[in-house]
């Protein structure tokens, strides 16, 4: 590799690449990010989102998740409790992202990205009239990035219109969805008296920058839920409108170069866990990068883990946002509607088809910080593999087993105890890999 400033690149200041950024530096290699703050506004996360920040060891952006509020929704003519999300403001949110990420030694620059480009077998990213340079080079602009290929796979075209509201502060805060005869809306009402209303319409529906208002005003009153807990406030500063439809990118990651977050694929909002994928995704790349960077042998293992991973990630959460839009049966011939519950995700890029039984195959999984080939158990409901069951590896379980050796003897030669030996063979057991004991019949 020739002589760079940085190990790794990373553009895009969002959930991603911050995440990343702290994750990377924290394994000893030289890491740049440039990016700006995203737009302004309100988002609710899941408790997940607060294990995977705790997990990448983001403790100033953890702090920031304390707003736990009840999560209602109103579908389908009910209205019923959900469970609870934390309420964050997106500039103090990624605030403390950059703050986790610049205390780890990461070298943040804060502006926006006008090239990337390759230079040998590195690349060069440019800031204004600053360049920096890298060998390697994670891509963290959300949909904004390039298209990786010709083009991209993407579901029914949605636009997300967002509006700020001060109001009186409320008996408690909470968030919550409704649905309504052309889209739905996500509710937030905090303790100081501020709401949020963030409509999500087709996006041929949406008028041009001049009508955002009076549409989003409509849009309301076709949910009274919405307007019952706006309770009078008024409308602060301008409808933002932002891009929420489903889409993943056309091509695998090019050499040196891996895309996370909606910079390689973005989910329907109604099916929850985008900023729980961001996070994820920075965790898995962690991984990906240090076997890309370390251990050439296994880079073709390791681009094969981080696509499908991509690509089963996108296909979970399109159906299950399919399955979300077909709970409300009331509007079902409404353009908005029929399209999203009758969108087929079979035509984009899907995980490998489950196996109608368990078996043992060769897969890509993570071993420590690095991305392996390594044999394991696949089954109708682990297609992607089950390398362990309580840290007890399968395959060689598997194989000990095969030639009559007894439990104990298994235990001792795998370095495992009695009790963890036979927790994992009681589940080959289960997957019908082992015959069921005989004092069990």
């Amino acid at each position: 590799m020739a002589q760079t400033d940085f190990d790794i690149l990373v553009a895009g200041g969002g959930v991603a690449g911050l995440t990343a950024a702290r994750l990377l530096v924290g394994d000893g290699w030289r890491v740049a990010l440039a990016g700006q703050p995203r737009p302004a506004a309100w988002e609710g996360i899941s408790p997940r989102v607060v294990e995977g920040l705790r997990r990448a060891g983001c403790a100033a952006a953890e702090a920031a998740c304390a707003t736990v509020v009840p999560r209602s929704a109103a579908w389908n003519g009910e209205r019923h409790a959900a469970n609870v999300e934390c309420l964050v403001e997106r500039a103090t949110f990624d605030a403390a992202l950059w703050q986790d990420a610049a205390a780890a030694g990461a070298t943040l620059i804060d502006g926006r990205v006008t090239a990337v480009e390759r230079d040998g077998t590195g690349w060069r990213l440019s800031v204004g009239d600053r360049v920096l340079r890298g060998g390697f080079l994670v891509e963290a602009r959300g949909r904004k990035a390039p298209k990786a290929g010709p083009h991209r796979w993407n579901g029914p075209h949605t636009v997300a219109l967002a509006q700020a509201f001060d109001g009186r502060p409320p008996a408690r805060a909470e968030s919550g969805v409704a649905s309504c005869p052309d889209g739905w809306i996500w509710f937030a009402v905090l303790p100081d008296g501020r709401r949020l209303v963030q409509v999500f319409a087709d996006a041929a529906d949406v008028p041009a920058r001049e009508g955002l208002a009076a549409f989003h005003a409509e849009r309301m009153t076709q949910a009274p839920d919405v307007l019952a807990w706006l309770d009078g406030a008024r409308p602060v500063g301008e409808v933002t409108a932002r891009d929420a439809t489903p889409l993943i990118t056309a091509e695998a990651d090019a050499p040196g170069a891996l895309r996370i977050g909606d910079a390689a694929f973005g989910i329907d909002p109604l099916s929850g866990h985008g900023t729980y994928e961001a996070i994820g995704g920075a965790l898995i790349a962690r991984p990906v990068i240090a076997t890309l960077l370390d251990a050439a042998a296994d880079s073709a293992a390791a681009l094969q883990f981080h696509r499908e991973r991509v690509v089963d990630a996108f296909h979970r959460h399109a159906l299950a946002g399919r399955a979300f839009y077909a709970q409300e049966t009331r509007w079902t011939a409404r353009p908005f509607w029929r399209d999203r519950a009758g969108w087929d995700p079979a035509a984009l890029p899907a995980p490998p088809p489950a196996p109608p039984r368990a078996e043992v195959v060769v897969r890509p999984v993570i071993e420590g910080n690095r991305v392996v080939a390594r044999r394991v158990v696949v089954t109708p409901q682990h297609r992607r593999g089950i390398l362990s069951i309580d840290d007890v590896p399968l395959a060689p379980l598997l194989d000990v087993l095969a030639g009559d050796a007894t439990p104990t003897v298994a235990a001792a030669r795998l370095d495992r105890s009695p009790a963890q030996v036979a927790k994992a063979t009681a589940w080959l057991v289960r997957q019908g890999l082992l015959p069921i004991p005989a004092a069990a019949v």
